[in-house]
């Protein structure tokens, strides 16, 4: 776990200016001021890091060349600066500016504080030549003690064998690390460390050198491992970096990548270096850290492992999901998160471990659409600057550090030190000559400010007034296309590239439209579904042999269903009359659903999940039922569940390992949350109110699944995510008919679009609220998003009348 400084630095070294080092010889140093508990030290021959205009005004006037700007804990997870400089005995005068300075003794020394709307703004007090200055007075207090300390226990005393390194004096600075502090802080990737054994007592002190540009921040140095051998990065003294080749099974989904390579396995599972090699697991070990917080483990084994000894659970997409049965993961649980992981699956000479099936679907799925790190250019890049050998590794996207959950007396720090910058993320421990090498680097986003594009639009005409659109997949993977119903009824297949490929009559309004591999052959057809027929069109245009299919049953929702990408297809379909039927392949009523009669209507389009290995059915009717079926059309336990039926766009299922751990959300107009537990609990919460105010809640369209609340006041609108926390507010551009959208990257970019009915117009914003588009785009249908898993590009089509424009976000 004290590894888990990777996002601390990044806090340290944002703003890193020039550095040499501060140890110098004198009665008083200035190692002999700071708290062995301080978790970090950076040391600069300028100010840095200094979130105060007044602070850095007096500093930068001081002629010294000795700068130190600590992290220290005030309180359990909160944390503020220390500085501390050498510097003449005037300097503090330009603190002395206000009216409302106060001074009182502390064990011989004089403490200053200036006051601001009644509270202490700032602190500082002089020792012999070192000034110390503070926004908390707990932490110049604490200085004053540590200084007074007999025997001292100040950072050098605790960490004297890290002061036999040598560092460098023409780079961008030092940073002096302390694990057993990084340990207690309350950032998420350091959270999630603390649930793997190794990590507990990992090490004891870094200390690194800094280079710094624009678009990227490299550290350098050594480590010092635990005193305890047993645990912690001393087991992997004697062994060599290996190569990190996995990359190309980590899903783009992944936002913290543990990484360990073993050149001896059985000699780190003993503690024994000249241990035979005997073991089955070979030189990789990787713990992927989802972002719905599932973790997948990977392991390398020698070439013909035997896998079919193990029980088989089901196929998926070609793969075999077998049960871990002998536990095979039991003997490297030290390096891997406290969970059982039930489920496994193969691939080449790798093994990859879940806690259920869902999440190995959910790999197989990134692995087989190449939506991995090893596929990601981003990722790439970022990977070039790195060692491509380690002993134990750790990449992350930004995502590991930006949630929701961290705590608020980290926030301060974090918004000072502009963390959004980071990209991506990476820290290295080598084993090297009884010590450990240590490499960590962080890609900085250079953003335009304000963020505002010209894009190149592209734009095409067509016949009539598009009634419909939606965006489909082109089976060739080079880009989507748009299938869109004009008022005449007619259907055209779209691409940005050429423009309108066939267009095809219909005689009724396209009530959904989706696609499906029929043949197995590779190639995606269309499935649509109006009042009276299911149309299944080919990719030419062309109606397949025996549609379309004649059903009077006055269709309004449709779902395709592959229970285990088998392609052995499910259509479920509902009718204005309250029913639901599944049909097979060819169109015929299953059994158990023909059809299956509700009391009221429906009010959303039913969706299936797969959930534990189980398939379930949910369906919301208008009456403010929430129906669950099994695949033979029966109620799962405990359902139908009652909710509040004032509901307001749409529902968002939040699925878990279970279906009674899965969970839905819900939002009233009047701003009531609902969190209805598929256990039958239900929690309430109300958001902040506005002007009028009429809520929203909206998935994300495309990309990676999630929700927001959207209120829509008369002179404001504000967006909340599924916690109830404000995203951000702005003024409303005119309307109280808009209608909001989402879509979220696999790099955590959020866009949102607002659709003002009323005047044709679309609005795009991000997190901040600020306009992406430097104007709103004329449209009389909502915005839709494409998001390309691998050039990251976000595409919005916007249609006005009969005219399709298409313009990048990003």
């Amino acid at each position: 776990m004290k590894v888990r400084f990777v996002t601390t630095f990044l806090f340290i070294v944002i703003l890193l200016p020039g550095l040499k080092s501060c140890r110098k010889s004198g009665v008083t140093s200035v190692w002999s001021l700071i708290d062995n508990q301080t978790v970090l030290v950076y040391e600069s021959d300028k100010p840095a890091l200094l979130n105060d205009k007044l602070l850095a005004s007096t500093l930068y006037k001081s002629s010294g060349k000795e700068y130190i700007a600590c992290v220290q804990p005030v309180s359990k997870n909160t944390y503020d600066f220390l500085y501390i400089c050498k510097a003449a005995p005037d300097v503090a005068n330009g603190l002395a500016v206000s009216n409302k300075v106060t001074s009182r003794l502390l064990e011989g020394f004089a403490i200053q504080e200036v006051k601001k709307d009644g509270k202490v703004d700032l602190v500082w007090t002089k020792i012999d030549d070192y000034l110390i200055v503070s926004k908390s007075a707990t932490l110049v207090e604490n200085a004053i003690r540590i200084y007074r300390s007999n025997p001292a226990k100040n950072f050098k005393t605790k960490n004297q064998l890290l002061y036999g390194f040598v560092t460098l004096k023409a780079d961008a600075g030092n940073l002096w690390v302390n694990y057993e502090q990084l340990n207690k802080t309350p950032i998420p990737l350091f959270k999630f460390l603390q649930g793997i054994p190794v990590f507990k007592n990992f090490a004891s002190a870094s200390v690194l050198d800094v280079h710094k540009n624009t678009e990227r921040i490299s550290l350098s140095g050594f480590t010092l491992d635990s005193l305890n051998k047993e645990l912690g990065l001393a087991r992997f003294q004697n062994q060599n970096p290996t190569k990190i080749d996995g990359m190309r099974f980590v899903p783009n989904s992944t936002k913290i990548l543990i990484h360990y390579g073993l050149s001896n396995v059985d000699a780190f599972l003993t503690g024994d270096p000249d241990e035979l090699l005997k073991s089955d697991i070979r030189d990789e070990i990787g713990v992927c850290v989802l972002d719905d917080s599932n973790v997948v483990i990977f392991l390398r084994v020698k070439e013909g492992y035997p896998v079919d000894k193990f029980d088989f659970v089901e196929s998926y997409s070609g793969y075999d999901i077998r049960v871990n049965a002998e536990n095979l993961t039991k003997s490297i649980k030290s390096l891997l998160p406290e969970k059982d992981f039930s489920f496994f699956t193969f691939k080449d000479d790798y093994l990859f471990f879940a806690e259920n099936t869902s999440t190995i679907k959910q790999l197989i799925d990134a692995i087989e659409a190449d939506e991995t790190w090893g596929r990601s250019v981003s990722f790439q890049q970022f990977f070039n600057t790195c060692l491509q050998e380690g002993n134990v590794s750790m990449f992350y996207t930004r995502e590991a550090l930006l949630t929701d959950g961290i705590a608020n007396g980290w926030e301060p720090l974090i918004d000072s030190l502009n963390l959004k910058s980071l990209t991506w993320g990476s820290i290295q421990f080598n084993s090297l000559d009884n010590h450990f090498f240590t490499s960590a680097n962080f890609n900085l986003e250079t953003r335009k400010q304000p963020q505002r594009i010209k894009p190149e639009r592209k734009q095409f005409e067509l016949p009539n007034s598009l009634a419909l659109a939606y965006l489909v997949k082109n089976q060739t993977g080079i880009e989507n296309e748009i299938l869109a119903q004009d008022s005449t009824y007619k259907l055209y297949l779209f691409s940005k590239t050429a423009g309108v490929q066939w267009v095809y009559s219909m005689t009724e309004k396209a009530e959904q439209i989706q696609q499906l591999d029929y043949f197995k052959n590779g190639k995606l057809q269309y499935i649509i579904t109006t009042a009276s027929y299911i149309y299944l069109i080919d990719r030419l245009g062309r109606d397949v042999d025996g549609f379309p299919k004649k059903k009077d049953l006055n269709y309004r929702f449709s779902e395709i269903v592959d229970y285990d990408k088998s392609k052995n297809y499910r259509v479920l379909v509902t009718s204005g009359d309250n029913d639901v039927f599944i049909l097979d392949k060819s169109m015929k009523e299953l059994e158990g659903w023909s059809p299956k009669k509700l009391n009221a209507q429906i009010r959303t389009s039913p969706k299936h999940y797969r959930i534990g290995g189980k398939d379930y059915f949910l369906i919301l009717s208008a009456d403010g039922m929430v129906h669950v079926f099994n695949r033979r059309g029966d109620y799962e336990k405990g359902f139908p569940i009652k909710i509040d039926k004032n509901i307001s766009g749409d529902y968002f299922f939040e699925p878990g390992n279970s279906l009674l751990a899965s969970a839905l959300y819900f939002v009233s107009a009047d701003g009531k949350v609902q969190k209805v537990g598929m256990d039958g609990k239900i929690t309430t919460d109300n958001l902040v109110r506005g002007n009028k105010s009429k809520f929203i809640l909206a998935n994300s369209v495309a990309g990676k699944s999630d929700a927001f609340f959207f209120r829509i006041d008369i002179d404001k609108v504000a967006v909340f995510n599924k916690n109830g926390e404000l995203v951000f507010e702005r003024q409303n551009p005119g309307s109280q008919r808009l209608k909001p959208c989402v879509v979220k990257t696999s790099e955590g970019m959020t866009y949102f679009s607002l659709f003002d009915e009323e005047q044709n117009l679309s609005y795009f914003f991000n997190t901040t609220g600020d306009g992406i588009i430097n104007r709103p785009i004329e449209t009389t249908l909502p915005p839709l998003f494409e998001v390309n898993q691998k050039t990251k590009q976000v595409m919005v089509y916007s249609i006005y009348q009969n005219t399709i424009t298409a313009t990048p976000l990003n």
